[in-house]
């Protein structure tokens, strides 16, 4: 870990210093309860004043990442973990790493890069000839269509609406349906909605949907002879859930399937087992449940991230048309 500063540009060097920071956090570099280098330590180190150092520490004291002791320094927050967790760091790390190589490719600056990412990000300059469209994601779990939807709308910069799949033949005539652009469903769903939307004459576009290989990396950690229990929502979705582990190959363990309707099962097999995976629809159910001693492990499905891609190119391409 290196800090470093630019004096050749326009940007604030206690802002530097913060992003920097922040960058060491996301990369590892930094670790929950780490001594950062002191104000006069980085005085001397970067030949700048104490104060613009003492300035940037108190932002992210502000921010919940640093914390001061008194008379012992400044120290990386315990609670730094969450902030690494819930920001997926090194998938982000590589994004930025292939979005720079992008840009050099095109033929421009990272610097320029940097401004544009600046404006669209802090001052919210957003492209004014980009269209408005609208699509319609449906599945067939509300936590999924809900966290699904999220990445979505921060993925592709458009209007997405939401609808259960068990309740889109009901909305059919509804503004909702009616006025979107295309629909986006699961890969497994593609079918069933184009059935139900025939009617509208609209695009489905079908995405895949699948667990982070650091989830298989876990299950195959477990040691031999394990008691796994697997919960989804439905009976049949643990049953899913579980091909999809012994298809990757996870053998050395014992497995038990429950859906999270079955209340009283569920309770059973709790008792049972040593180690409980579950899907994002059974989470909280199980977590309420789970006895101290019985481990939890998260099976979410993550949106496949070539088929992001694609699905910006075609709305880059509806957009052309509109």
């Amino acid at each position: 870990m290196k800090f470093c500063i630019n004096k050749k540009v326009d940007f604030p060097i206690y802002q530097q210093l913060k992003e920097q920071i922040k960058y060491f956090l996301l990369s590892d570099m930094l670790q929950a309860g780490e001594k950062v280098p002191s104000p006069i330590e980085l005085e001397k180190l970067l030949k700048i004043n104490r104060n613009t150092v003492i300035s940037a520490y108190k932002e992210l004291e502000k921010e919940g990442l640093l914390v001061g002791k008194r008379g012992q320094g400044t120290y990386v927050s315990d609670n730094i973990n969450d902030y690494n967790i819930k920001r997926h760091n090194k998938e982000l790390l590589t994004l930025a790493e292939e979005t720079i190589e992008k840009t050099k490719q095109l033929g421009f600056k990272p610097e320029e890069l940097f401004t544009v990412i600046f404006n669209y990000t802090v001052l919210g300059v957003t492209d004014s000839k980009q269209p408005c469209l609208k699509a319609l994601l449906t599945e067939s779990a509300i936590q999924d269509l809900e966290y699904f939807r999220d990445v979505l709308i921060k993925e592709l910069g458009i209007n997405i609406d939401i609808c259960l799949l068990s309740e889109l033949q009901d909305n059919i005539d509804s503004e909702l349906v009616r006025n979107c652009d295309f629909f986006i469903t699961g890969f497994n769903h593609v079918e069933d909605v184009k059935a139900i939307i025939e009617p509208l004459d609209k695009e489905v576009i079908g995405l895949m949907a699948a667990p982070r290989i650091h989830a298989f990396m876990r299950i195959a950690k477990l040691n031999p002879g394990t008691k796994v229990g697997i919960v989804c929502g439905t009976t049949h979705g643990a049953l899913n859930m579980k091909k999809a582990i012994e298809d990757a190959g996870v053998q050395n363990i014992t497995i038990i399937t429950c859906g999270a309707e079955n209340k009283k099962q569920l309770l059973e097999m709790l008792q049972k087992v040593d180690v409980v995976i579950t899907s994002r629809v059974a989470f909280n159910t199980v977590k309420a449940l789970l006895p101290q001693q019985v481990q939890l492990l998260e099976f979410f499905s993550e949106l496949d991230r070539n088929g992001l891609q694609m699905l910006k190119q075609y709305i880059n391409n509806k957009a052309a048309l509109k």
